[in-house]
């Protein structure tokens, strides 16, 4: 799996329910596990909610792909990799329906 079909991937679940209801998600690929993180608290943040996973969990050791609510109407997914730069990409809600592009850096992301 790449990062591209796991944005095309999240496309398709936020085409039937909304970004609004996306949960944070992680996909892992040794496994071909997929976990929703359920029960954030409404005050925080799901951008640090699914960092104090990985922190957690010591996800940082293996491979994952997540999907995280960002904003209002974007949704960033990313590719980590221990010890390789993390990859981003936004999907944000048009007009037209959902677009994804690249990002180069992702401010909010803390995980090594």
């Amino acid at each position: 799996m790449t990062l591209k079909d796991f944005t095309d991937i999240t496309i398709n679940v936020i085409r039937k329910s909304g970004i609004a209801e996306y949960l944070p998600t992680f996909v892992f690929p040794d496994t071909q596990h997929i976990q929703a993180i359920e029960g954030v608290p409404t005050e925080v943040d799901h951008r640090e909610a699914i960092q104090n996973v990985v922190r957690r969990s010591g996800y940082e050791k293996r491979e994952f792909f997540f999907g995280v609510k960002s904003g209002p109407q974007r949704i960033t997914v990313g590719h980590y990799r221990p010890g390789q730069p993390t990859e981003f990409m936004d999907i944000t809600e048009t007009t037209d329906g959902y677009c994804a592009s690249e990002v180069e850096l992702c401010d909010w992301w803390r995980i090594p």
